[in-house]
């Protein structure tokens, strides 16, 4: 092989590499959250390749949609007697949430505190994530009582 050979066939190999990175990016945009999470849970570095290049707004509503979507799974399994707990919860957020309405909640609105727990571990998701966020809440609200 000559190496005008080796140099053509290198860059039509980096060629069709860069027509299939775009094609995966143009694809990805048109994914649901759904296809995003499954796709996050079954080949977690493809995914994270695919988003390396996102804008963090993208991301954000991914966040948000992924933190909604286990808010109402959540909800619905601590109503059918599931605790969230450490082994039980994705989200510190979740056991936030929980503790809140097993200790205050519940007693006061009954069985539609559970509608109550679904904003809160939306709201507790972002807080925590922001910068030091967990850190407050932890100490906080799972700190004893004095």
């Amino acid at each position: 092989m000559t190496t005008a050979t080796l140099i053509n066939e290198g860059s039509s190999i980096i060629r069709e590499q860069r027509e299939d990175e775009l094609n995966l990016k143009a694809h990805l945009g048109q994914r649901t959250v759904f296809k995003k999470f499954l796709l996050l849970l079954m080949d977690p570095p493809a995914f994270f390749e695919m988003v390396r290049n996102e804008d963090w707004k993208p991301a954000l509503i991914f966040f948000l949609e992924i933190s909604f979507i286990l808010s109402i799974f959540t909800a619905i399994a601590n109503y059918l007697g599931v605790e969230s707990t450490d082994f039980s919860s994705a989200y510190q957020s979740q056991i936030l949430a929980y503790r809140i309405l097993k200790d205050n909640l519940l007693a006061q609105y009954g069985v539609y505190a559970y509608l109550l727990e679904v904003p809160l571990i939306l709201g507790f998701a972002v807080l925590t994530k922001s910068r030091g966020g967990e850190k407050v809440f932890t100490e906080v609200f799972l700190s004893p009582l004095p």
